[in-house]
Protein backbone atom coordinates (compact mmCIF):
# COMPACT_ATOMS: atom_id res chain seq x y z
CA UNK A 1 0.00 0.00 0.00
CA UNK A 2 1.49 3.34 -1.04
CA UNK A 3 0.63 6.30 1.15
CA UNK A 4 0.67 9.90 -0.06
CA UNK A 5 0.11 13.19 1.74
CA UNK A 6 -1.83 16.20 0.54
CA UNK A 7 -0.20 19.58 1.11
CA UNK A 8 -3.58 20.69 2.55
CA UNK A 9 -2.31 20.70 6.15
CA UNK A 10 0.52 23.13 5.40
CA UNK A 11 0.00 25.06 2.16
CA UNK A 12 -2.26 27.80 3.50
CA UNK A 13 0.48 29.14 5.77
CA UNK A 14 3.45 28.39 3.50
CA UNK A 15 5.61 31.36 2.59
CA UNK A 16 8.51 29.60 0.87
CA UNK A 17 8.34 26.68 -1.52
CA UNK A 18 11.60 25.19 -0.26
CA UNK A 19 10.40 25.33 3.35
CA UNK A 20 7.22 23.49 2.36
CA UNK A 21 9.21 20.82 0.53
CA UNK A 22 11.58 20.31 3.48
CA UNK A 23 8.56 19.87 5.73
CA UNK A 24 7.02 17.28 3.40
CA UNK A 25 10.25 15.32 3.03
CA UNK A 26 10.32 14.60 6.77
CA UNK A 27 7.32 12.29 6.53
CA UNK A 28 7.43 8.55 5.65
CA UNK A 29 5.40 8.88 2.46
CA UNK A 30 5.79 7.87 -1.18
CA UNK A 31 4.76 11.25 -2.53
CA UNK A 32 2.36 14.16 -2.39
CA UNK A 33 -0.81 15.68 -3.72
CA UNK A 34 -0.63 19.42 -4.38
CA UNK A 35 -3.78 21.05 -3.05
CA UNK A 36 -5.71 24.18 -4.07
CA UNK A 37 -4.36 26.50 -1.35
CA UNK A 38 -0.82 26.90 -2.68
CA UNK A 39 -0.07 30.55 -3.55
CA UNK A 40 1.49 31.15 -6.94
CA UNK A 41 4.89 32.41 -5.62
CA UNK A 42 5.17 29.37 -3.33
CA UNK A 43 4.21 27.01 -6.16
CA UNK A 44 6.81 28.46 -8.53
CA UNK A 45 9.53 28.11 -5.91
CA UNK A 46 8.37 24.60 -5.05
CA UNK A 47 7.97 23.07 -8.52
CA UNK A 48 11.62 22.78 -9.56
CA UNK A 49 13.02 21.29 -6.35
CA UNK A 50 9.99 18.99 -6.04
CA UNK A 51 10.75 17.43 -9.43
CA UNK A 52 14.27 16.62 -8.17
CA UNK A 53 13.15 15.30 -4.80
CA UNK A 54 12.29 11.72 -3.78
CA UNK A 55 8.59 12.65 -3.61
CA UNK A 56 6.37 11.69 -6.52
CA UNK A 57 3.48 14.05 -7.30
CA UNK A 58 0.59 11.60 -7.53
CA UNK A 59 -2.17 14.17 -8.08
CA UNK A 60 -2.89 17.88 -8.32
CA UNK A 61 -6.11 19.33 -6.95
CA UNK A 62 -7.73 22.01 -9.05
CA UNK A 63 -7.15 24.96 -8.88
CA UNK A 64 -3.40 24.89 -8.30
CA UNK A 65 -1.77 27.30 -7.75
CA UNK A 66 -4.32 29.79 -6.44
CA UNK A 67 -5.51 31.99 -9.36
CA UNK A 68 -4.28 35.58 -8.89
CA UNK A 69 -7.76 37.13 -8.90
CA UNK A 70 -8.76 35.17 -5.79
CA UNK A 71 -8.58 37.38 -2.67
CA UNK A 72 -6.17 36.28 0.08
CA UNK A 73 -7.79 33.90 2.52
CA UNK A 74 -10.52 32.93 0.03
CA UNK A 75 -8.84 29.89 -1.48
CA UNK A 76 -10.91 26.86 -2.37
CA UNK A 77 -11.61 24.29 -5.03
CA UNK A 78 -15.06 25.78 -5.63
CA UNK A 79 -14.29 29.47 -6.14
CA UNK A 80 -14.37 29.11 -9.91
CA UNK A 81 -17.40 27.12 -11.01
CA UNK A 82 -17.30 24.57 -13.85
CA UNK A 83 -21.11 24.31 -13.67
CA UNK A 84 -21.80 28.07 -13.75
CA UNK A 85 -24.70 29.07 -15.97
CA UNK A 86 -22.96 32.28 -17.00
CA UNK A 87 -20.73 31.41 -19.96
CA UNK A 88 -17.98 33.88 -19.02
CA UNK A 89 -17.79 32.51 -15.48
CA UNK A 90 -17.69 28.98 -16.81
CA UNK A 91 -14.97 29.82 -19.33
CA UNK A 92 -12.88 31.39 -16.58
CA UNK A 93 -13.12 28.17 -14.59
CA UNK A 94 -12.14 26.14 -17.66
CA UNK A 95 -9.16 28.38 -18.46
CA UNK A 96 -7.74 28.14 -14.95
CA UNK A 97 -8.34 24.40 -14.86
CA UNK A 98 -6.30 24.10 -18.06
CA UNK A 99 -3.47 25.93 -16.28
CA UNK A 100 -3.67 23.32 -13.51
CA UNK A 101 -3.50 20.59 -16.16
CA UNK A 102 -0.38 22.15 -17.63
CA UNK A 103 1.29 22.31 -14.22
CA UNK A 104 0.35 18.68 -13.53
CA UNK A 105 1.87 17.65 -16.85
CA UNK A 106 5.08 19.54 -16.05
CA UNK A 107 5.29 17.77 -12.67
CA UNK A 108 4.52 14.38 -14.28
CA UNK A 109 1.44 13.96 -12.10
CA UNK A 110 -1.02 11.57 -13.74
CA UNK A 111 -4.25 12.89 -12.20
CA UNK A 112 -5.98 16.24 -11.70
CA UNK A 113 -8.83 16.20 -9.18
CA UNK A 114 -11.85 18.38 -9.90
CA UNK A 115 -14.63 19.90 -7.85
CA UNK A 116 -17.47 20.19 -10.34
CA UNK A 117 -19.81 22.84 -8.97
CA UNK A 118 -23.28 22.67 -7.53
CA UNK A 119 -26.98 23.14 -8.10
CA UNK A 120 -27.77 26.72 -7.14
CA UNK A 121 -30.22 26.31 -4.25
CA UNK A 122 -30.40 26.81 -0.52
CA UNK A 123 -29.35 23.37 0.82
CA UNK A 124 -30.37 24.32 4.39
CA UNK A 125 -27.61 22.15 5.77
CA UNK A 126 -27.74 23.55 9.30
CA UNK A 127 -31.50 22.99 9.43
CA UNK A 128 -31.08 19.47 8.08
CA UNK A 129 -28.49 18.49 10.66
CA UNK A 130 -30.34 20.28 13.45
CA UNK A 131 -33.45 18.31 12.60
CA UNK A 132 -31.40 15.12 12.45
CA UNK A 133 -30.17 15.70 16.01
CA UNK A 134 -33.76 16.03 17.22
CA UNK A 135 -34.99 12.97 15.32
CA UNK A 136 -34.43 9.25 15.76
CA UNK A 137 -31.82 8.91 13.04
CA UNK A 138 -31.96 9.51 9.28
CA UNK A 139 -34.89 7.11 8.83
CA UNK A 140 -37.14 9.18 11.09
CA UNK A 141 -40.19 10.10 8.94
CA UNK A 142 -39.99 13.78 9.93
CA UNK A 143 -36.39 14.07 8.82
CA UNK A 144 -36.87 11.91 5.74
CA UNK A 145 -39.79 14.01 4.54
CA UNK A 146 -37.75 17.22 4.70
CA UNK A 147 -34.67 15.68 3.08
CA UNK A 148 -36.79 14.18 0.32
CA UNK A 149 -38.24 17.63 -0.36
CA UNK A 150 -34.75 19.13 -0.66
CA UNK A 151 -33.54 16.32 -2.93
CA UNK A 152 -36.63 16.81 -5.12
CA UNK A 153 -35.83 20.52 -5.32
CA UNK A 154 -32.28 19.68 -6.38
CA UNK A 155 -33.52 17.30 -9.05
CA UNK A 156 -35.97 19.89 -10.39
CA UNK A 157 -33.24 22.55 -10.70
CA UNK A 158 -30.22 20.50 -11.69
CA UNK A 159 -30.59 20.15 -15.51
CA UNK A 160 -28.96 23.43 -16.61
CA UNK A 161 -26.11 23.03 -14.11
CA UNK A 162 -25.40 19.49 -15.25
CA UNK A 163 -25.47 20.63 -18.87
CA UNK A 164 -23.03 23.42 -18.03
CA UNK A 165 -20.74 20.95 -16.28
CA UNK A 166 -20.80 18.58 -19.25
CA UNK A 167 -19.90 21.52 -21.50
CA UNK A 168 -16.88 22.28 -19.30
CA UNK A 169 -15.77 18.67 -18.95
CA UNK A 170 -15.97 18.13 -22.69
CA UNK A 171 -13.49 20.95 -23.26
CA UNK A 172 -11.24 19.91 -20.41
CA UNK A 173 -11.20 16.28 -21.53
CA UNK A 174 -9.74 17.32 -24.87
CA UNK A 175 -6.92 19.19 -23.12
CA UNK A 176 -6.34 16.34 -20.68
CA UNK A 177 -6.06 13.87 -23.54
CA UNK A 178 -3.39 16.01 -25.22
CA UNK A 179 -1.40 16.05 -21.99
CA UNK A 180 -1.98 12.37 -21.15
CA UNK A 181 -3.80 13.22 -17.92
CA UNK A 182 -6.80 11.83 -16.10
CA UNK A 183 -9.55 14.11 -14.81
CA UNK A 184 -10.81 12.65 -11.52
CA UNK A 185 -14.26 13.75 -10.40
CA UNK A 186 -14.53 13.74 -6.61
CA UNK A 187 -17.58 12.76 -4.58
CA UNK A 188 -18.52 15.95 -2.78
CA UNK A 189 -19.35 16.72 0.82
CA UNK A 190 -22.91 18.01 0.36
CA UNK A 191 -25.97 16.64 -1.39
CA UNK A 192 -26.56 19.70 -3.61
CA UNK A 193 -23.07 19.56 -5.14
CA UNK A 194 -22.13 17.93 -8.44
CA UNK A 195 -21.78 15.15 -9.29
CA UNK A 196 -24.10 13.20 -7.03
CA UNK A 197 -24.32 9.42 -7.27
CA UNK A 198 -27.04 9.68 -9.89
CA UNK A 199 -24.97 12.00 -12.12
CA UNK A 200 -21.74 9.98 -12.32
CA UNK A 201 -23.16 7.36 -14.73
CA UNK A 202 -24.69 10.06 -16.92
CA UNK A 203 -21.42 12.00 -17.12
CA UNK A 204 -19.39 8.91 -17.98
CA UNK A 205 -21.98 7.90 -20.56
CA UNK A 206 -22.19 11.34 -22.20
CA UNK A 207 -18.39 11.65 -22.33
CA UNK A 208 -17.67 8.04 -23.18
CA UNK A 209 -14.02 7.57 -24.10
CA UNK A 210 -12.86 10.74 -22.34
CA UNK A 211 -10.05 10.45 -19.77
CA UNK A 212 -12.42 10.71 -16.80
CA UNK A 213 -12.23 8.82 -13.50
CA UNK A 214 -13.71 8.79 -10.02
CA UNK A 215 -11.87 9.99 -6.90
CA UNK A 216 -13.30 8.71 -3.62
CA UNK A 217 -13.26 10.84 -0.46
CA UNK A 218 -13.93 8.71 2.63
CA UNK A 219 -14.88 11.70 4.79
CA UNK A 220 -17.34 13.02 2.24
CA UNK A 221 -18.94 9.58 2.07
CA UNK A 222 -19.29 9.74 5.87
CA UNK A 223 -21.12 13.07 5.65
CA UNK A 224 -23.63 11.52 3.26
CA UNK A 225 -23.97 8.51 5.56
CA UNK A 226 -25.02 10.87 8.36
CA UNK A 227 -28.01 11.91 6.21
CA UNK A 228 -28.81 8.37 5.14
CA UNK A 229 -27.83 9.09 1.53
CA UNK A 230 -24.93 6.58 1.39
CA UNK A 231 -24.57 3.10 2.78
CA UNK A 232 -21.10 2.89 4.32
CA UNK A 233 -17.77 4.52 3.51
CA UNK A 234 -16.82 2.37 0.52
CA UNK A 235 -16.82 3.60 -3.07
CA UNK A 236 -20.07 2.69 -4.83
CA UNK A 237 -19.76 -0.66 -6.59
CA UNK A 238 -20.66 0.84 -9.98
CA UNK A 239 -17.73 3.28 -9.73
CA UNK A 240 -15.00 0.92 -8.54
CA UNK A 241 -13.72 0.21 -12.03
CA UNK A 242 -13.38 3.98 -12.52
CA UNK A 243 -11.49 4.60 -9.27
CA UNK A 244 -8.30 6.67 -9.59
CA UNK A 245 -7.54 7.30 -5.92
CA UNK A 246 -8.77 7.83 -2.37
CA UNK A 247 -8.76 10.78 0.01
CA UNK A 248 -8.64 9.52 3.58
CA UNK A 249 -9.13 11.50 6.78
CA UNK A 250 -11.06 11.10 10.00
CA UNK A 251 -14.21 12.75 11.33
CA UNK A 252 -16.31 13.26 14.45
CA UNK A 253 -19.84 13.93 13.32
CA UNK A 254 -19.69 16.74 10.74
CA UNK A 255 -16.17 17.74 11.82
CA UNK A 256 -13.96 16.13 9.17
CA UNK A 257 -10.45 16.27 7.68
CA UNK A 258 -8.99 15.18 11.00
CA UNK A 259 -5.84 13.03 11.20
CA UNK A 260 -6.63 9.32 10.80
CA UNK A 261 -7.13 7.63 14.13
CA UNK A 262 -8.47 10.70 15.94
CA UNK A 263 -12.17 10.38 15.11
CA UNK A 264 -14.94 7.86 14.65
CA UNK A 265 -14.26 6.56 11.13
CA UNK A 266 -12.91 3.08 10.47
CA UNK A 267 -11.25 3.00 7.04
CA UNK A 268 -10.50 -0.73 7.28
CA UNK A 269 -13.54 -1.77 5.17
CA UNK A 270 -12.46 0.70 2.48
CA UNK A 271 -8.91 -0.65 2.54
CA UNK A 272 -10.26 -4.18 2.16
CA UNK A 273 -12.56 -3.14 -0.69
CA UNK A 274 -10.07 -0.99 -2.59
CA UNK A 275 -6.67 -2.44 -1.69
CA UNK A 276 -3.46 -0.83 -2.81
CA UNK A 277 -4.08 -0.64 -6.53
CA UNK A 278 -4.77 3.11 -6.31
CA UNK A 279 -3.01 5.84 -4.30
CA UNK A 280 -4.23 6.67 -0.81
CA UNK A 281 -3.86 10.38 -0.12
CA UNK A 282 -4.13 11.63 3.46
CA UNK A 283 -5.97 14.96 3.25
CA UNK A 284 -5.91 16.82 6.59
CA UNK A 285 -7.19 20.29 7.46
CA UNK A 286 -4.92 23.36 7.43
CA UNK A 287 -3.10 24.13 10.66
CA UNK A 288 -2.63 20.51 11.74
CA UNK A 289 0.72 20.07 13.47
CA UNK A 290 3.44 17.91 11.93
CA UNK A 291 3.29 15.67 15.01
CA UNK A 292 -0.42 15.00 14.50
CA UNK A 293 0.11 14.42 10.77
CA UNK A 294 2.80 11.85 11.56
CA UNK A 295 0.55 10.09 14.07
CA UNK A 296 -2.17 9.88 11.42
CA UNK A 297 0.24 8.43 8.88
CA UNK A 298 1.53 5.90 11.43
CA UNK A 299 -2.05 4.89 12.24
CA UNK A 300 -2.79 4.14 8.59
CA UNK A 301 0.49 2.31 8.06
CA UNK A 302 -0.32 0.06 11.02
CA UNK A 303 -3.77 -0.57 9.57
CA UNK A 304 -2.35 -1.35 6.14
CA UNK A 305 0.29 -3.68 7.63
CA UNK A 306 -2.28 -5.49 9.77
CA UNK A 307 -4.64 -6.06 6.87
CA UNK A 308 -1.79 -7.18 4.61
CA UNK A 309 -0.68 -9.69 7.25
CA UNK A 310 -4.24 -10.99 7.57
CA UNK A 311 -4.53 -11.46 3.81
CA UNK A 312 -1.20 -13.27 3.74
CA UNK A 313 -2.32 -15.65 6.52
CA UNK A 314 -5.52 -16.38 4.58
CA UNK A 315 -3.50 -17.12 1.43
CA UNK A 316 -1.13 -19.38 3.35
CA UNK A 317 -4.03 -21.26 4.94
CA UNK A 318 -5.74 -21.71 1.56
CA UNK A 319 -2.49 -22.95 0.05
CA UNK A 320 -2.05 -25.42 2.92
CA UNK A 321 -5.57 -26.74 2.46
CA UNK A 322 -4.96 -27.19 -1.27
CA UNK A 323 -1.74 -29.08 -0.59
CA UNK A 324 -3.48 -31.36 1.91
CA UNK A 325 -6.23 -32.01 -0.60
CA UNK A 326 -3.70 -32.93 -3.25
CA UNK A 327 -2.01 -35.44 -0.90
CA UNK A 328 -5.28 -36.97 0.28
CA UNK A 329 -7.72 -36.89 -2.64
CA UNK A 330 -11.29 -37.97 -1.84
Amino acid sequence: MKLFLSTSFASRDARKGRDLLERLERFPIHGVELDYRIPDPVFRELAGPLKKSRLHVVSVHNFCPVPPMVPPGKTGGDLLDLSALDRDDRMQAVRWTVKTLEHANDLEAPVVILHCGRVDMDPELDRLHGMLERCDGPEDPRFREFLDQKCAERLEKRAPYLDALLWSLDRLAREAEKLDLILALENRAHYHELPGLEEFPEIFRELDGAPLAYWHDVGHAHLHCLLGLWDGLNPPEFLKDRLAGVHVHDARGRDDHLPPGTGELDPAPVVKAVGGEVPWVVEIRPGTSDEDVRRGLDHLQELFSGLSSSRERVRERASSINREGARHPS
